[in-house]
């Protein structure tokens, strides 16, 4: 994960040396750990985390458990199990710190099938997420485009060793703006 991570964030405009960063949907904590390594501050939050894991607390990603302005980055790539990508939006919009980034990583090839949420964000309908965005007032910087492997343990149903495949990740970024009067455009009506 640290070497995907690694990948995915060096054409980032920003270093992550001494910064915060929260990771949504962070599960186990593999991305907080890489974050880590990159010299980072992380913490991340999933509806699940891991037992025993340090790194990852309980949280929604539609309800971040951390006061406004908290964390220089934010970073997720479980945009396909997004419900309200308004929600989530608002949400990151509300922690970042002004000047803050937005790292969006999506699955390349549109990754969406009969089980994901209704709201879900592939490489098929970026513009859902780039609208949602764009209505609290975070700007576009840039897209990436990386290549992971990805690696499964076992058997096949016909007993051979399973095999690694590539997969294309795109990460978007989006910046809050730097004004520390900016407010999110969405937060009163998300968070009443």
């Amino acid at each position: 994960m640290e070497e995907a991570m690694r990948v995915r964030t060096a054409g980032m405009p920003t270093s992550l040396a001494g910064e915060t960063v929260l990771c949504i949907g962070a599960r186990l904590g593999g991305e907080v750990r890489a974050f880590k390594s990159l010299g980072a501050l992380g913490i991340g939050i999933d509806l699940n985390p891991g037992s025993g894991s340090l790194d990852v607390v309980a949280g929604d990603m539609e309800d971040v458990p951390f006061p406004p302005r908290t964390f220089s980055f934010v970073y997720t790539n479980v945009l396909d199990h997004v419900y309200r990508v308004d929600g989530l939006v608002a949400e990151v919009c509300r922690v970042l710190r002004p000047s803050g980034l937005l790292l969006a990583a999506v699955v390349g090839g549109g990754a969406l099938d009969k089980y994901s949420p209704s709201g879900a964000i592939s490489e098929k309908n970026l513009d859902v997420l780039k609208n949602s965005v764009t209505r609290v007032g975070l700007k576009h910087v840039q897209t990436t485009v990386t290549h992971d492997t990805m690696w499964h343990t076992g058997l096949n149903k016909d007993g051979r060793p399973r095999r690694p495949w590539r997969q294309n990740i795109l990460t978007l970024y989006f910046r809050r703006p730097a004004p520390a009067t900016f407010a999110c455009s969405v937060l009163d009506s998300h968070r009443g």
